[in-house]
Parts: structure tokens; sequence; C-alpha cells
């Protein structure tokens, strides 16, 4: 699907579902800032020259304001089965102060070039102070 969107498409999203290998069809994890960097990589690799006309998109898997982003990391290790410096890093899980989550949006632009984003409904409250944030 991505050497598809490289060679056409005008945006790209890069998904944080990844498929769970040897498992049951429709049994996903979440996937890594790592497995992000190489799926980003492969994409513009195989775009050639198209790459920097593309718009990057993610969908954010939750929003989460907390004033503790370490004791959510920990928190949200069990649950999303990864270790709490992954957490950390993941691009599909949003969460901190809205300075904070700001803050995690740029860097993850300036990492991968996300630029559209799309969050679940439930977390559209939690999200709008990250975009007065993001807006200065």
């Amino acid at each position: 699907m991505l050497r598809i969107a490289a060679e056409h498409a005008d945006i790209v999203s890069i998904a944080g579902a990844y498929q769970v290998k040897n498992a049951d069809p429709g049994t996903f994890r979440l996937g890594t800032a790592a497995e992000t960097d190489e799926r980003v990589a492969f994409t513009r690799a195989l775009a050639g020259p198209r790459a920097a006309g593309i718009e990057w998109h993610t969908l954010i898997q939750l929003v989460v304001e907390t004033d503790d982003r370490a004791a959510k990391a920990e928190e949200l290790s069990a649950r999303v089965g990864m270790p709490a410096a992954e957490v950390l890093e993941c691009p599909f899980l949003l969460f901190g102060t809205a300075d904070e989550m700001a803050a995690q949006l740029s860097r993850q632009r300036e990492r991968w070039g996300f630029s559209y984003l799309t969050v679940h409904d439930p977390y559209l409250e939690a999200f709008a102070p990250v975009i007065a944030a993001l807006r200065g």
C-alpha cells in the first residue's frame, strides 16, 4: 500500500496499527517510533522527488492530559505492550500538558513530516488546548 501511495498519493498516512504476525487476522499492535522511521523512509525513497510535495498524515490513537508524562507512560506501557521509553516516543499516543503535547507534535513534524492529524472523537476536547498551544 505504501508503494502505491508513494507513487501516486498527495497525502500519505502512516498508521499506528500494525498487524501482529502469526496471529488471528485483525490482531493489531501499536507501532513504535523506530517502525515509523522505517515506514516513512521507505515511502520517501519510493516517492523520490515527489516526497517533498507529499502531505504526511497520522492517526493519534490516544490523547490524555496529565501533569506527569513519565507516570502516564508507565501506566500505558502495560496497556499497549511496549516499554515506557517507547511509549514516550510513540507518534500515535499523545499525552502530557497541552504545551508538552504541542511540543511532541512539533518534534514529530520535524522528524516525520506529519502535517495532517486525525484524533478519535472521544479525545477532541482533550486535543483542543493542544491546537491552541500549537498556534501560540
